[in-house]
């Protein structure tokens, strides 16, 4: 364990505990047998690509472990003695269908019709509505009737040829978007009470020069406060990465999670911190995870269902990320069902239905007011 790992570790535990540290309790907690496996599955974590994730919460394990050692329990974690937290988000990765859904297991026909449809609606302004990716409205819509708000992140993205050839991914071309081109429906969205975010492209996600050129791109478009984000497909370096983050003056980072596994990947569902001051709120639940696990829809929601319930026996915080192009009832019918049915059950719960920025904020007052 560095010293760097452990100093943040130690900071996490007090955090976690509410407590600021008091001299005593820092050496009581820095001698705990449990603050090196604490420090090595928060700041080692598995590969963001790895195949095998973990579906029980080791750190938090631990966590509760070194509490009972103590004596001394946490501080309530969220608002009014809630159980547990879920923050909604979504990686804006593209808005408009055009070629995305002329591929697929259905007949040629069917197939066709699609792809006619989406490029026709994807040209014209005033047919945006009506693409099946265009999703502010129907996004929205949903989210007012479960009675949740989200953070959307948007992406500062160039098309990129030769990733694009070179791994046969078609998106990195024909689904990159220019953020200015909704910046109307981002500060609506905005204005309704949710979270403008970056999702941290390819060239900013371990640089502060392109990171704060996003920042301001995306202020410049009329969205007013912008505390956070996750960087595109996850990419994340605990040297760089925060850095970046700190030097843009952002507070949280999303990005600690799974492309293609379900789990915790650092083995807590709560905020901890990262170098350079930065608070990682990791994520849990990812639609595209999912469905690459679990192709079968009853599978994807004993899965979702099992992460939700390990988080509130913890009682963090379960980060979700439903990709904004999915936020359609119609085209996506399955992921709008089971997102529903993780929020209903949230609901019933009684669980803190929060932004991220919010979280965030929360965690940083339970220590500042211990």
């Amino acid at each position: 364990m560095t010293p760097l790992a452990q100093s943040l570790a130690l900071q996490s535990v007090l955090a976690w505990l509410g407590h600021a540290g008091e001299p005593d309790l820092r050496r009581r907690v820095e001698d705990a047998a449990e603050l090196p496996a604490i420090a090595q599955l928060l700041h080692s974590p598995a590969e963001a690509d790895g195949r095998e994730g973990s579906l029980e919460p080791r750190a938090d394990e631990q966590l509760s472990s070194l509490s009972r050692r103590l004596g001394l329990s946490p501080k309530p974690f969220w608002p009014d003695a809630r159980p547990y937290a879920v923050a909604l988000t979504h990686d804006v990765d593209r808005v408009l269908a055009t070629l995305h859904r002329a591929r697929g297991p259905q007949p040629f026909g069917a197939r066709a019709r699609k792809l006619a449809h989406d490029l026709s609606t994807a040209a014209f302004k005033r047919w945006h509505a009506r693409n099946p990716f265009y999703n502010f409205e129907r996004m929205q819509s949903i989210e007012r009737e479960l009675g949740i708000r989200s953070a959307s992140y948007v992406l500062f993205e160039r098309r990129r040829w030769l990733r694009a050839l070179k791994n046969c991914e078609p998106q990195h071309v024909i689904g990159v978007y220019q953020p200015r081109a909704i910046a109307a429906e981002l500060v609506r969205y905005e204005g309704q009470g949710n979270e403008v975010g970056l999702h941290a492209s390819f060239s900013s996600w371990n640089s502060a020069v392109a990171l704060r050129r996003e920042r301001q791109a995306l202020e410049q478009l009329g969205v007013h406060e912008v505390s956070g984000g996750r960087t595109h497909y996850l990419n994340f370096d605990e040297r760089q990465t925060p850095a970046a983050w700190r030097a843009t003056g952002l507070a949280y980072d999303s990005s600690i999670g799974f492309n293609f596994t379900v789990g915790f990947r650092s083995g807590t569902s709560f905020p901890y911190h990262i170098p350079c001051g930065v608070l990682e709120l990791p994520l849990h639940l990812m639609d595209t995870t999912l469905r690459f696990v679990a192709p079968d829809w009853s599978e994807r929601r004993r899965l979702a269902m099992q992460m939700l319930e390990r988080v509130r026996a913890s009682g963090g915080v379960l980060t979700c990320n439903w990709h904004f192009q999915v936020m359609n009832e119609h085209a996506f019918p399955e992921e709008m069902e089971l997102l529903r049915a993780l929020i209903e059950r949230a609901k019933q719960d009684g669980a803190w239905l929060a932004l991220p920025r919010e979280i965030a904020a929360r965690w940083a007052q339970r220590v500042v007011t211990a």
